[in-house]
């Protein structure tokens, strides 16, 4: 009888991955409900592994030019911040926070979640299902239902922004999984559209709800003359149409006890958006004083807080300066705009087997362009993912086709 031999980096590849997305996950949500971090924190525990395995499994690393390319970039950052902590010393923010350590520690992060992503491996859809369903069960236990928000009642400091981190991993998630069920099960799809947008909701951050909802309904779009679905936009339609009938009076209850996930589009005035748009105005007076090597650690001069910074690309300028800012381009809006073409050609060749990349490279656009700054380490994890769809492609390219695309 025939042995079923599991190849170790397969195998390494996927508890990698369980680590970083659900159990990451639900360990923070530890965290927040007990108000304490653990003396090791699992991103610590994950770096350290990622570069265990990075060393053990190197020959499967694919060094290719995009990985070189990420490395020179992170090798530059890296000297960057320690010149600069050699030559100016060290700065310390209104929490307490090293600017030296806070960009030591995202350098690495992204350095992990790259690494991660270069070497993701997709689950069979019934794993996927049931980390998606286990997440929402969590998200749904510890929410304050009558808000549909996220309890942080016994939240204290730099804790609270871990919403923001759970928000991205269950986004994901959902990204994933919707991209992974077949075209024909459209009744589904759209039980996940609902599901997924509720979990986010109750995250309470508006920008993953926004992105993953513009992300949906442009896959819809796109692929609507291929995948003959007016059936799924009636159903959609429908269904959207009898949950706010039956919902009616929690939607109204809602706009007045958790106005803030409305703010945007119901309010004039909403002072998050505001407050963006300060800090974008002063973020880019940053820049134009200092146009070629940025203005790092500024905004603990200016506002004395590191997290006053711009939320979208242009933070990289800010922070790094002129160089990293351009390959921050050619990575987010260059490369990713090409792997959405690659990805959308390629799913009627191969019976929608990307539509996951689709879904995912439109996502990273849209938010490194509208929401995320340079402290987003999720977006390395997504642009590994990319760039291991890159790396096979032109693997393809090379053996089956002439290179007419």
């Amino acid at each position: 009888m025939k042995l079923n031999v599991i190849d170790p980096y397969i195998l390494s590849s996927k508890v990698l991955l369980l680590l970083y997305l659900p159990v990451s996950f639900f360990i923070w949500y530890i965290v927040l409900n007990t108000n304490a971090e653990p003396i090791i924190g699992i991103s610590t525990i994950l770096s350290i592994l990622t570069f265990l395995y990075f060393v053990v499994f190197l020959k499967y690393q694919h060094l290719d030019k995009n990985f070189i390319l990420f490395f020179l970039f992170t090798l530059y950052i890296l000297f960057y911040i320690f010149i600069i902590k050699t030559l100016e010393g060290d700065l310390v923010d209104i929490y307490g926070r090293s600017v030296f350590r806070y960009h030591l520690n995202t350098l690495i992060l992204s350095t992990m979640s790259y690494i991660i992503g270069r070497n993701f491996i997709v689950f069979k859809l019934k794993w996927q299902l049931a980390l998606f369903s286990l997440m929402l069960v969590q998200i749904l236990y510890n929410a304050n239902l009558i808000n549909l928000s996220i309890n942080l009642d016994n939240v204290e400091g730099d804790l609270t922004g871990l919403y923001l981190g759970l928000s991205d991993i269950f986004c994901i998630t959902s990204l994933l999984l919707f991209g992974s069920v077949d075209k024909s099960q459209i009744k589904f799809k759209i039980v996940l559209i609902f599901l997924s947008s509720l979990g986010l909701f109750i995250l309470n951050s508006r920008s993953s709800l926004y992105i993953y909802l513009i992300c949906i309904i442009f896959y819809f779009l796109i692929t609507f003359k291929h995948i003959k679905s007016i059936k799924t936009i009636f159903y959609l339609f429908l269904s959207t149409t009898v949950i706010g009938l039956i919902f009616f009076d929690k939607i109204n209850t809602l706009l007045v006890v958790n106005d803030r996930m409305f703010a945007v589009i119901l309010k004039s005035d909403d002072a998050s958006s505001n407050e963006r748009s300060r800090l974008q105005n002063i973020g880019i007076n940053q820049i134009t004083s200092n146009p070629i090597f940025g203005d790092y650690g500024g905004v603990v001069k200016i506002n004395a807080d590191l997290g006053t910074y711009i939320h979208n690309l242009l933070s990289y300028w800010q922070t790094y300066g002129l160089l990293v800012f351009i390959i921050s381009l050619y990575f987010f809006i260059y490369q990713t705009a090409k792997v959405f073409r690659l990805s959308y050609i390629l799913n009627y060749k191969f019976n929608n087997h990307y539509n996951y990349i689709m879904l995912l490279s439109s996502y990273l656009l849209l938010s490194t362009v509208f929401a995320k700054s340079y402290t987003w380490f999720s977006a390395w994890f997504v642009l590994g993912i990319l760039h291991n769809f890159l790396y096979n492609y032109r693997l393809y390219k090379t053996k089956y086709t002439s290179g007419n695309y």
